[in-house]
């Protein structure tokens, strides 16, 4: 028997077994691709009602993943909506990169504390 696979992606397909279509007594084509790309596919019916509601949670999860993804909130990202950002690794390394604008901070804020008694 001739079998199609294809790969989990549903992006390529292979045959395998004999390439001779064994359908009709004349033979049929001799011919038959033994690897291609799928270039369009529609699946009907695969799963029933619990995956078709898996699904749809899946796609609402998604969905609200990618609007809490527009609503970053730039401030607290780059530092100005946390108390903690002055106190944090990644300003240092940023301010050492000279990203923040405030490369100097950081060894500004050591020489206002007082010196260890």
């Amino acid at each position: 028997r001739t079998r199609l696979w294809i790969d989990a992606e549903l992006e390529k397909l292979k045959w395998v077994g004999p390439a001779a279509c064994e359908t009709y007594p004349g033979g049929g084509d001799e011919w038959i691709p033994q690897e291609g790309e799928i270039e369009v596919c529609e699946v009907w019916g695969c799963g029933g009602r619990d995956a078709e509601v898996a699904q749809e949670q899946y796609r609402k999860r998604q969905a609200l993943m990618a609007e809490q993804a527009r609503k970053v909130d730039r401030q607290a990202m780059f530092g100005g909506g946390s108390s903690h950002w002055k106190d944090n690794p990644d300003k240092f390394i940023l301010d050492i990169a000279g990203v923040t604008g405030s490369g100097n901070d950081f060894y500004g804020d050591l020489d206002k504390q007082p010196p260890p008694e």
